[in-house]
Parts: C-alpha cells; structure tokens; sequence
C-alpha cells in the first residue's frame, strides 16, 4: 500500500539560523589593551538560541610563536570585553564566535585588526 501527502507550501532557511553582527572596537580604560564590542546576533530562524559568546585576540605578526588571548565562553547577554596587558606597537587580530545551541561548530563575526591603546605622552608644560 503507498501513501501520498498532498504537497505543502515551500520553507525557506537561512543556515545557520545566525547572522553574525560587525565588531567594532570599544574604549579600553587602560594601556595596552583593546576593547570591543559587538551588537545582538540577528536570529534568521526559528528556535535558534545563542548560548554564548568566545573572544579570540591574536597578535598579527608572521610566524607561528604568535600570543593568543580567549574571553569565554561569556554569557548570551553579555556585548563587550577587553583585553589587557597586549605588547604594544603589535597588531592584534580580534573575532568574536558565537555559540549557538545545537550546531556543531560556532558562528564567527568577521575579525577585525586593532593597535592596543598606548600610553600618552606626558605634558608639555611651558
């Protein structure tokens, strides 16, 4: 005996379920750091759930001795952080992931390419 269903109306998903937001640097309080922030995922479908975020922060310097900074994983409510005691005059390389519940692997924002914050020149007093 066969069965047949009569055909229903098309669905369209956008994988993951997640669009990653732009990262964009924050003001850091200190020297030697970088701060970012990073606005709310835009959820493309439905029941998807960020579980988190990680903050990868790598010097861009050639060869493999590179330092790598991870913040996380950070709770879903949570937009910004910081990253301290970087060597100054170095690039740094920063990305978010964000964690969504149910897929294997994360979803990461576009990184972008910071200087930390330097320490200023004193003052010039006449």
């Amino acid at each position: 005996q066969e069965f047949y269903s009569s055909r229903s109306a098309p669905v369209k998903a956008t994988w993951p379920g997640v669009r990653p937001p732009e990262v964009t640097r924050a003001p850091a309080d200190r020297t030697r750091a970088i701060g970012v922030r990073w606005d709310d995922p835009e959820l493309t479908a439905v029941g998807v759930k960020v579980t988190g975020f990680k903050v990868f922060c790598q010097e861009d310097v050639p060869g493999d001795d590179k330092q790598q900074l991870v913040q996380g994983p950070l709770p879903p409510n949570v937009r910004h952080t910081m990253f301290t005691n970087l060597n100054p005059g170095v690039a740094y390389s920063i990305y978010v992931e964000i964690l969504v519940e149910g897929l294997p692997h994360p979803v990461r924002c576009k990184p972008i390419r910071e200087l930390p914050a330097e320490v200023p020149p004193p003052p010039h007093l006449r």
